[in-house]
């Protein structure tokens, strides 16, 4: 039988910045941001974010504590990440749980050559997506942390773009990773 604890450790994650030291901030805002370190886009996203890393230990159940600990201080005001679904499944019972709503989306699935990706958001980060990975010069990965001062902004899921892009899939790629925003309730 699979273990909550076994579960856990087979979702590594990287903090990529944390709330309480060093975070991230716009307009006063508290974010914090994390990333799948197990996987070429997820490095390449944090990366891209320019913040120290912070590597998740052996048990990332303490990581998952040391979250819910900085959100019942209310530390954090927006949680974003790009992760797989699993860990995008135990961080957004939490948010939920605590009054933070879902402000961005995105699903980003490699298929035969090519990387589909949808989205949910507000129209002017669905231009910002959209126009960054049509333009094509930039692994997909970059693009999305290039636009993360619009995801703050969006508004919330209000419309939905559709874009496939051309881009080989990294030999340690999990094929199907989540993009995904959350605000503090009366944060937006």
């Amino acid at each position: 039988m699979l273990t909550r604890r076994t579960f856990l450790r087979s979702t590594a994650l990287v903090l990529s910045l944390p709330a309480g030291r060093g975070a991230i901030t716009a307009g006063g805002a508290r974010i914090r941001v994390v990333s799948d370190p197990a996987c070429a886009d997820g490095r390449r996203f944090h990366r891209c974010l320019a913040s120290p890393a912070v590597h998740v230990g052996v048990d990332e159940g303490a990581y998952l504590q040391g979250v819910a600990a900085d959100l019942d201080r209310r530390d954090i005001d927006y949680l974003l990440g790009l992760t797989q679904n699993s860990d995008f499944i135990l961080l957004s019972q939490s948010l939920y749980e605590r009054g933070y709503r879902m402000i961005y989306e995105g699903q980003h699935h490699y298929e035969s050559g090519v990387i589909r990706h949808r989205f949910q958001a507000d129209y002017p980060l669905l231009e910002a997506l959209t126009a960054g990975l049509a333009a094509g010069r930039r692994p997909w990965s970059r693009v999305l942390a290039e636009t993360v001062p619009e995801w703050v902004r969006s508004r919330g899921l209000e419309n939905e773009a559709d874009i496939t892009t051309q881009e080989r899939r990294p030999a340690d790629s999990r094929g199907f990773l989540l993009s995904w925003a959350f605000a503090r309730g009366a944060a937006v």
